[in-house]
């Protein structure tokens, strides 16, 4: 009688670890989303000009990849507006 309450005892401790750890993991995991899904920590305008200064990354920026085409311009195709003392 003793050993089966010992059984009962110690598998229920063993299931309540289990459904801890599981628990667990869904709060890092939702921790992890949230924090992906998370605001750019707020930067104050000389901090931003410092790191612009020192070559950093600012966070929160999308980096563009923008190169020159060498190529002749496009001729308008628009009508120039007129001036207002040209009407």
């Amino acid at each position: 009688m003793c050993a089966c309450v010992l059984e009962i005892t110690l598998t229920g401790l063993w299931r309540s670890a289990d459904t801890a750890m599981e628990q667990q993991t869904d709060v890092e995991a939702a921790r992890d989303a949230a924090d992906a899904n998370a605001e750019p920590p707020s930067l104050s305008f000389p901090e931003v000009f410092r790191m612009i200064q020192a070559g950093e990354e600012v966070p929160g920026l999308q980096k563009l990849d923008i190169k020159p085409c060498h190529e002749q311009p496009t001729v308008s195709q628009m009508p120039r507006k007129s001036k207002p003392w040209e009407k």
